[in-house]
């Protein structure tokens, strides 16, 4: 005969395949996450790079020292993640 007793094992194996389930998917989604955060600083960076590459393109000044000063300082501020 089945009774509640028997139950209880069947269930908590069930909710921790659930959970299994879920964990793997939420670890899948921050690895994802992660990927584009860095992403995004690299392009950052790269469309900082173009624009302080057209400073040069079309003119025969040169860059200020703040500009450079001010490109240098946000190339190496570390990621916020």
């Amino acid at each position: 005969m089945f009774t509640l007793l028997d139950a209880i094992p069947w269930i908590a194996i069930l909710v921790s395949l659930l959970a299994a389930i879920y964990a793997r998917d939420a670890a899948r989604e921050a690895k994802r996450a992660n990927r584009l955060a860095l992403q995004s600083r690299k392009e950052q960076i790269f469309r900082d790079m173009m624009e302080f590459q057209d400073i040069f393109r079309g003119m025969a000044n040169y860059p200020l020292a703040h500009q450079i000063d001010a490109f240098r300082r946000q190339i190496e501020t570390p990621s916020r993640l």
